[in-house]
């Protein structure tokens, strides 16, 4: 048996895959999330968004209060559009 271990903060995660000769392979993942990284996750999706639309914004990070705007408007976007869907 081979032990390592790692230190796991929020946005990072873990994959280990099992392997046995030739036969069938199980692997499972361990993801650490917190408030902080959804947003972040949020803020890249809009930046995704804004580059489709043409746009060059800002990196993740590199404006604090840009940052927090975007996920302004992205929380304000999805509860409009999960009270829509109802």
């Amino acid at each position: 048996m081979i032990t390592v271990e790692r230190t796991c903060e929020a946005g990072n995660g873990v994959h280990v895959p099992v392997v046995k000769g030739t036969e069938a392979s199980v692997s499972f993942s361990i993801t650490c999330r917190t408030p902080e990284s959804d947003r972040r996750g949020a803020v890249y999706e809009v930046n995704d968004r804004l580059r489709r639309y043409g746009l060059l914004p800002r990196p993740v990070g590199k404006a604090p209060v840009i940052d927090r705007a975007k996920y302004a408007g992205y929380a304000l976007y999805t509860r409009v559009k999960k009270r829509i869907e109802r």
